[in-house]
């Protein structure tokens, strides 16, 4: 036995007690001077309901970690020396490894160079190299210098000529002669710009063709692109698209203009058609390409308030795209 004190406490309306050890009667032992090192260390408690020394009641249980806490304080100083060799591979490979004491001592004690002055060590250690330089002041280029920044030396021609003849139009890729510029787009053309025809349809006419009397279409065949249930001289667009529209147009003896009028509204005219002299009645063609939105209004129309034989008949529609 170590340590034994005596407590006389008081129970609560619960009948439970608290006592705190090494704080009661002494009869034996000192408390601060247990060895908890020493361990383990039981504590036994005996006790007297009635307050005496008739101990009737006893109990032993082992002391866990808590009182060894107190044995914790012994690593606020250490005696003795240490001898320890550090293993970690890291920093053994690292700078740290090689700094010394001495090292430490010159991080607050280091000499400060105040010198402004470059001197021939300092100008070799940016990369100058020491010696005379030869410095040219000559501002003017000789054949020399024209020569170290890409020029041949020769005589030059410059072609002060602001006029295209034949062979400078030649060099630019121009081909001479004449050339024909076609203006109206036909079926070939079409073909040519990729696009494919849909659908063809053709219509005949009967009656006049002029400002005040118009043909009448009749359809060769049903179609879904143009609707000719309606007015009989107005053909109706059902679907949206690239159209190309033609036409033959007979005349006589004055030049006539063919107007496309898409909702009453003219859209293009075809090129002047000379009339025949004499009177003599012939036949050209019209034809245009034009985008349609669908329930437009379609009509042709003959510039001349007057008939002269004048009439539109054939025609073709198809759409392109």
């Amino acid at each position: 036995v170590v340590y034994v004190e005596t407590q006389t406490p008081t129970s609560n309306l619960n009948g439970l007690v608290s006592v705190e050890i090494g704080s009661g009667t002494v009869v034996s032992g000192t408390f601060n001077s247990i060895d908890w090192s020493n361990g383990p260390y039981f504590i036994k408690t005996e006790t007297d309901p009635t307050g005496g020394t008739t101990y009737t009641i006893t109990g032993t249980s082992q002391l866990m970690s808590v009182p060894y806490a107190l044995h914790a304080k012994t690593a606020q100083s250490i005696t003795g020396t240490i001898n320890y060799t550090e293993t970690d591979p890291i920093f053994g490979a690292s700078i740290a490894n090689g700094i010394t004491a001495l090292d430490t001592a010159y991080w607050n004690n280091h000499t400060v160079d105040t010198d402004t002055q470059l001197d021939s060590s300092d100008i070799a250690a940016i990369g100058f190299v020491a010696g005379a330089h030869t410095i040219d002041t000559d501002t003017q280029l000789d054949s020399s210098g024209i020569a170290a920044i890409g020029f041949v030396a020769g005589a030059h021609t410059i072609d002060t000529d602001t006029q295209l003849d034949s062979s400078g139009i030649a060099a630019i890729g121009f081909v001479a002669g004449a050339h024909t510029i076609d203006t109206q787009l036909d079926s070939t053309s079409i073909a040519n710009m990729g696009f494919v025809q849909n659908e063809r349809i053709y219509f005949s006419a009967t009656g006049a063709s002029n400002n005040s009397t118009l043909p009448i279409w009749t359809s060769e065949k049903t179609s879904n692109k143009i609707d000719t249930s309606g007015t009989a001289n107005v053909l109706k667009v059902q679907e949206a698209g690239l159209y190309f529209i033609a036409c033959n147009i007979g005349i006589s003896s004055a030049n006539r203009n063919v107007n496309l009028y898409v909702n009453s509204i003219a859209k293009r005219a075809s090129n002047n058609f000379a009339g025949y002299s004499g009177g003599t009645w012939g036949q050209v063609t019209a034809n245009w390409s034009i985008l349609l939105k669908a329930n437009d209004l379609i009509e042709l129309k003959i510039s001349s308030g007057v008939w002269d034989g004048v009439g539109i008949d054939n025609l073709t529609i198809f759409k392109i795209n």
